[in-house]
């Protein structure tokens, strides 16, 4: 599938032009500059035509020396147009064309891709006439397009051109999409700077998303589709999660909203921890918002390789996991260190098991053998069990029903501390790793 990618400098608005093509909210909007920092990519469809479009961040042109983190915003471009089967090099109408645009459009030259130049907020007609001035011709090429992201006027003519323009390459290249319905989607969690981005590039094995220890790097959910064992894998790189007295801005606060969203759609949550830092009460909010949510959980501690003689005080951390993350005993724990690679391959390994768990449906006959013998072994009441029915109804989450009469359940006589009991029977007989499991009682 070709590739199309928006390039620009900051503020003139990319991301709200990737929105419209794209026909869905993705990536985050906002007047500040250096909003969208990351690659973000998504499926264009127009005419029953698709390509894949990639959002950059914004090219920030200051005199003084760039910061590490425009450094890497500028890498994320240039990665970007190296992929690139076409490049739409957007600016601003209401702008005057700047040297520094100039100057990209001279490095956009130099990639000898194609590209079209697209000036984006031309709401009105006085704007999309500037066209007609020809002084954008210095950006050296013979197509531009006044569009407005916000309105939507003139996309059409762009996305028409997009495709004629893709079309006369020839063939598509085989390479698969960036989503697949049969890819399992696995959301990476957890608080700023426990290392969520250094884990995505060692998953994929490349830098795809911005590493920094700057905190809210990574402003906005980031879905990257991978080939592991011939299954796709959708990773979601998430913005870390602070108390919301530590939200200092509406951009941050979006960023959490969409991760926490995104957590909550994913068939998989990998929790991530810093082995250096005590688990605190937002961590354990995190993890209960993890839990509620009824997905596959994976519990990742990270940054192992910054404690000294680690192996010798293993077992000591893992006790002291296992207690504090009580709430998610079902939840495998990985040790890794995203920065060196050591056990994040077990990290393939895990998901894989946990999807085919959290899917696990258990045949009626041999689930309804299996609770008279629970009943019997655990001595439970005859009197009111043998009268109860067990049966599963859904998967991801394992559910199960215990269907009493009305008089059981209106008189309480099934005891809390039974159905605890139930669970671990259940998760003893199969394998429910990495899943929450339901018990519902119903009449």
């Amino acid at each position: 599938m070709y590739k199309v990618a928006l390039v620009g400098q900051v503020n003139v608005g990319k991301s709200s032009l990737f929105n419209r093509l794209i026909s869905k909210s993705k990536a985050l909007v906002s007047s500040m500059p250096g909003t969208t920092r990351d690659r973000n990519y998504d499926i264009c469809s127009w005419q029953t035509k698709k390509f894949i479009l990639i959002d950059t961040g914004g090219l920030i042109n200051e005199k003084s020396e760039p910061s590490s983190l425009e450094r890497e915003v500028e890498k994320q471009v240039s990665i970007a147009i190296k992929e690139a089967d076409l490049l739409l090099f957007v600016l601003d109408v209401n702008e005057k064309i700047s040297h520094f645009e100039l100057k990209l459009s001279q490095i956009i030259k130099k990639s000898k891709k194609p590209f079209f130049v697209v000036f984006n907020k031309a709401d009105s007609l006085k704007k999309r006439n500037f066209l007609d001035e020809l002084k954008w011709q210095r950006l050296g090429t013979n197509q531009a397009y006044p569009v407005s992201a916000v309105t939507g006027i003139g996309t059409g003519d762009l996305l028409d051109e997009i495709i004629k323009t893709l079309e006369s390459f020839g063939s598509q290249p085989e390479k698969f999409e960036t989503s697949a319905p049969s890819s399992t989607k696995v959301a990476i969690f957890g608080k700023p700077n426990v290392g969520k981005s250094t884990l995505i590039n060692r998953l994929i094995g490349e830098e795809r998303v911005i590493v920094s220890n700057i905190p809210h790097t990574t402003r906005e959910p980031q879905d990257i589709l991978i080939c592991h064992n011939e299954k796709f894998i959708t990773l979601v790189d998430t913005a870390g999660v602070r108390r919301k007295r530590k939200i200092q801005s509406e951009l941050e606060q979006t960023g959490v909203k969409k991760s926490i969203f995104a957590a909550q759609k994913a068939d998989i949550i990998i929790d991530v921890f810093d082995v250096k830092e005590t688990i605190s009460h937002q961590d354990k909010s995190l993890l209960n918002l993890a839990t509620e949510t009824g997905k596959g959980l994976i519990l990742v501690i990270n940054k192992c390789d910054e404690i000294s003689n680690f192996e010798a005080k293993f077992d000591k951390f893992i006790r002291y996991y296992q207690q504090v993350f009580a709430q998610a005993s079902f939840a495998p724990i990985v040790f890794i260190s995203a920065k060196t690679g050591k056990n994040v391959n077990i990290i393939f390994n895990l998901i894989e098991q946990v999807e085919k768990n959290s899917n696990r449906l258990i045949e009626k006959e041999e689930l309804t053998e299996f609770f008279k013998k629970v009943i019997s072994d655990k001595k439970f009441d005859q009197k009111i069990w043998k009268k109860i029915k067990i049966s599963q109804n859904l998967a991801k989450p394992p559910t199960f029903n215990l269907k009493a009469s009305r008089n059981t359940l209106k008189r309480k006589l099934i005891n809390p501390a039974q159905i605890n009991i139930l669970e671990k029977e259940i998760r003893k007989h199969w394998q429910f790793e990495g899943t929450p499991i339901r018990i519902n009682l119903i009449g």
